[in-house]
């Protein structure tokens, strides 16, 4: 009977970009998501527990720095856009979800435990870069207001602050391309799962980043769900 009743429950796939326009996403999700009972979110279902960032600020630092600085980052864009220390894509589901008194549902996995499970060699080398990182930012701290001249180029302290920056957003592109299938898969098991103990919802939308799209329909195809419309955005252009 549950089989019968989760075959009957279309899924929708909404895909954002974290940053847009925020009018632009209000407006596209408001027209996608009409006829939804339940917005499924991309945000970890089991949150990490201060043991879990305790193991990955020492095993891999690299991924912890990277981490803080990816979320201060789409924090800080989402404020100046919305006004809320969100993504703008998390704000406006946030706002229509109230509207329509919707349940939010996370189904992604935190990636902190398994960023943590590292060998000795790879952690050796998250110091070592960190290490590198933060010479980097004090050389360029160090450096003002002076200008250092490499093979007859002026560099200056900002340049070295910004070069520290990047490389400590680094490590958290390679993590993200490795983890994308995983995180696909386990995506669309959390929404199998949870339409079985919703009760009786019609249709869900799942709101999630564009890199997720193929993959998550990929994998729900092989559940007992039914998956629905997808929309696919365009950065700070209409997609509808």
């Amino acid at each position: 009977m549950d089989e019968y009743r989760v075959v009957m429950v279309k899924v929708d796939i909404f895909g954002t970009y974290h940053l847009d326009r925020p009018q632009k996403v209000e407006e596209e999700l408001r027209a996608f998501s009409s006829e939804a009972d339940v917005f499924f979110t991309e945000a970890p279902r089991e949150e990490p527990d201060k043991s879990d960032w305790n193991s990955l600020r020492l095993r891999n630092p690299t991924v912890w720095i990277a981490g803080k600085f990816l979320n201060s980052f789409w924090q800080a864009g989402g404020f100046l856009l919305t006004r809320q220390l969100d993504s703008v894509d998390t704000a406006v589901t946030k706002k229509i979800a109230r509207e329509r008194k919707l349940q939010m549902k996370p189904v992604d996995e935190t990636i902190v435990r398994s960023a943590s499970d590292v060998n000795p060699l790879l952690s050796a080398f998250s110091w070592a870069w960190v290490a590198l990182t933060l010479s980097v930012l004090s050389f360029g701290i160090a450096l003002w207001p002076n200008i250092l001249l490499v093979y007859g180029i002026p560099l200056s302290s900002f340049f070295f602050v910004s070069l520290a920056v990047v490389m400590g957003f680094l490590p958290i592109i390679p993590l993200a391309y490795l983890t994308l299938e995983e995180r696909n898969g386990v995506i669309a098991d959390n929404i199998e799962e949870l339409l079985k103990g919703e009760g009786k919802p019609e249709r869900g939308c799942l709101i999630v980043g564009h890199k997720h799209i193929d993959g998550v329909v990929e994998d729900l195809e092989e559940t007992a769900v039914d998956v629905g419309e997808t929309h696919r955005p365009k950065f700070l252009r209409r997609s509808l």
